[in-house]
């Protein structure tokens, strides 16, 4: 049975369980990698934040609705600052257990996006076909640029930002509680 990649979009935010619920099992702790965790962890969450105080919650659903094409703030940079963000932190976590978690998080994660983003950026091209395809030309997918794209799609809204990402925060807090009690049970 084949996935399409609307299904994994629609389940993107579960993917990263069976390796979370195995990396606590199988690992002790690594004091020397908290730092690193807790840094790329932060890092990667203010990526995030900063993405959805522009984007808002238009994007953040399990649907496929497209609104507004967001060209500003980190998306005038970069055009996938969530998942950049997702991957910084994921590797984070696997930094905590050690080298090689740290490369199971970051094929997972290059798999995930690899099926989702041509399917996301689809969407967004049908929606806003002009403005997608001037703002994709001068926006890399990965590699963020210096100089900011001109575009005006989006403003950032703190409250926005906070209220789209109170389960990613809510989870995150979850994960440092259960790494941090877990070599103890």
């Amino acid at each position: 049975m084949q996935l399409s990649p609307s299904t994994w979009f629609s389940f993107r935010g579960w993917v990263p369980v069976p390796l979370l619920v195995a990396q606590v099992a199988l690992c002790g702790p690594n004091g020397g990698n908290w730092l690193v965790f807790g840094v790329l962890l932060g890092v990667g969450e203010a990526v995030r934040l900063w993405a959805a105080g522009v984007i808002g919650r238009q994007y953040r659903t399990r649907g496929s609705g497209v609104g507004t094409l967001a060209t500003a703030g980190p998306y005038a940079h970069v055009r996938n600052p969530l998942y950049i963000g997702n991957g910084l932190q994921w590797v984070g976590l696997g930094a905590y257990s050690g080298l090689g978690w740290a490369l199971a998080w970051g094929v997972s994660a290059v798999l995930l996006y690899r099926c989702i983003v041509p399917w996301e950026e689809q969407q967004v091209r049908e929606a806003w076909p002009l403005e997608f395809e001037r703002w994709s030309g001068e926006v890399p997918a990965w590699i963020p640029r210096v100089s900011a794209y001109g575009g005006n799609g989006g403003s950032f809204s703190l409250a926005q930002a906070l209220r789209s990402e109170r389960s990613t925060l809510l989870v995150w807090l979850l994960v440092v509680l259960v790494l941090a009690v877990a070599p103890r049970i």
